[in-house]
């Protein structure tokens, strides 16, 4: 999983947590919850270092995307993710090895 620093914070469990038990309506039993947590503490957190923001950088110039995009483009990079899941890049675009699918369109 890609997660950026300014996301970090509703990543954690307890935001994960928090989020299916107060936010999501219905909100989730707790065992669903449980079984949500035990999936994602299963994902590789990625965190950045100043290389990532020095590659984030490079990214963005070359592809014309934000910093925050490219910070997770890199992130995604580096935990060899595939397919990189998100509303803010363009349906079909291809970073290097990681292409972005818009959780929007799929049917």
């Amino acid at each position: 999983m890609a997660v950026s620093q300014r996301n970090l914070e509703y990543a954690s469990p307890a935001g994960i947590r928090f989020t299916l038990r107060h936010k999501v309506r219905p909100p989730l039993s707790v065992d669903e919850t449980l079984l949500r947590l035990q999936d994602y503490l299963q994902w590789e957190i990625v965190l950045h270092t100043g290389e990532s923001v020095v590659s984030a950088l490079r990214i963005g110039e070359r592809h014309q995307i934000s910093f925050w995009d490219s910070l997770i483009v890199h992130a995604a990079q580096m935990s060899r993710a595939d397919i990189l899941y998100t509303e803010d890049l363009n349906d079909g675009q291809v970073f290097d090895s990681v292409r972005v699918v818009s959780p929007l369109t799929i049917t």
